[in-house]
């Protein structure tokens, strides 16, 4: 029996039979037979309160088996609680309000700077006690982060991270390693010093990072930023008055301690790891072994989009149009091409394809393809009728290019 509840009519409902010889009358010829349908009012089956069971009228050309019917009997959409929903706005303000307050329970200042030439004034006129440069790479197939602490233009401690292999990790991830390598140098300085009120900087060449810092989102290499600030709460609160200038530090333009710190990333990212003992316990197993960290989302999405790439390119190259594309444009179908089409209407970019391949309605082609007696153009009858000819070398057009010339201001 196939019980139908709607919404809106709830006092009628409907009652099909599971038996196709019940539906069929008999004698009825076999493309015109229909099936029984009868409403009858859910009052009916409905019991009284003290009346047995056996009362309500069950038709007997259905299948059914009589179960305790409820008083007021709940529709099938109520019968099951729908799941609690919370606006994601309303989840993302509770989140980061909390991720403020800690970040400001951390004492953390972070600096923007709106030029390189900018950072690097700043970074003239630091005058924190320690200073900690931190970077990312990816070199040789590897990516790698590392920090450095130093003492004017002198290196007093360094520490280095091997990330893995450059196909299942991203420079990004190794920035934000370097960043807590950061944290573990000024652990390490601290202690020697015996704590003490002290001020500290840590330069950071990777902008999105640091931006990352004040965000709480979901996206992939983001468990790393939690690392970062779980090390840094348990860094500051050690230190009396403590407090963190994170600030962009722009590479290659003369900051020693970015360049540093951009050499030992690359040491790192050719496989080199500095001794467990020298890495904080959020990148290396109770054994203390490296920690393995999961493959990037984003870099297997970024290696199979290269291959696709790769693979098109290929099939292009095969092609036996693909030395004639190569005489019109070396770089047909490149990424440039395919940004200007996109700006284009499409009857705009079937014109350009056209210009580029030749096949255009003039009659170089349109003899080929035997639409005109002749390929010779027809203004000036000295040359055929290709591209090149229409646009740049008839002479019946000297005219049109000269104004045309003059509006573009070539």
């Amino acid at each position: 029996m196939v019980l139908l509840l709607d919404k809106e009519n709830l006092h009628k409902q409907t009652f099909r039979s599971q038996s196709p010889e019940a539906d069929m009358g008999a004698g009825t010829p076999k493309g015109k037979r229909r099936k029984l349908i009868r409403r009858i009012p859910l009052s009916e089956f409905m019991n009284k309160p003290g009346e047995a069971l056996t009362t309500s009228p069950v038709p007997p050309y259905t299948i059914a088996t009589v179960a305790e019917v409820p008083e007021t009997p709940v529709p099938p959409y109520r019968q099951t609680p729908a799941p609690l929903v919370v606006s994601q706005m309303y989840m993302h303000r509770i989140v980061s309000d909390r991720w403020e307050a800690e970040i400001k329970h951390c004492k953390a200042e972070i600096k923007h700077s709106e030029s390189r030439l900018k950072a690097l004034e700043e970074d003239v006129r630091a005058d924190e006690e320690l200073r900690v440069y931190s970077d990312g790479s990816a070199i040789d197939g590897g990516v790698g982060g590392a920090a450095v602490m130093m003492e004017g233009n002198r290196m007093l401690r360094e520490s280095r991270f091997y990330l893995g292999k450059a196909d299942t990790h991203m420079v990004y991830e190794g920035e934000v390693v370097g960043m807590i390598l950061a944290v573990k140098l000024f652990e390490a300085e601290l202690k020697s010093r015996g704590g003490g009120n002290r001020t500290m900087a840590l330069g950071v060449d990777n902008q999105a990072a640091i931006k990352a810092l004040l965000l709480f989102w979901s996206k992939c290499s983001h468990y790393l930023i939690n690392k970062f600030h779980d090390n840094l709460r348990s860094l500051l609160p050690n230190v009396s008055d403590g407090k963190l200038i994170i600030q962009w530090a722009a590479g290659h333009i003369g900051i020693t301690g970015n360049e540093i710190a951009d050499e030992q990333a690359k040491k790192a990212a050719r496989g080199e790891t500095s001794d467990t003992h020298l890495l904080p316990t959020s990148l290396h197993l109770p054994t203390n072994t490296p920690l393995i960290l999961p493959t990037s989302k984003s870099t297997i999405k970024q290696s199979f989009r290269t291959m696709i790439n790769e693979e098109a390119k290929t099939i292009l190259k095969c092609s036996p149009c693909y030395d004639r594309f190569k005489e019109i444009d070396p770089s047909f179908l490149s990424n440039q091409f395919v940004k200007i089409a996109n700006e284009f209407p499409r009857w705009h970019t079937a014109l350009l394809v056209q210009l580029h391949t030749g096949h255009a309605p003039l009659n170089k082609h349109l003899f080929k393809i035997a639409r005109v007696p002749s390929p010779m153009c027809p203004a000036c009858e000295e040359s055929e009728e290709s591209v090149h000819h229409f646009l740049l070398s008839c002479p019946a057009y000297t005219r049109q290019r000269a104004i045309l010339k003059a509006e573009l201001g070539t």
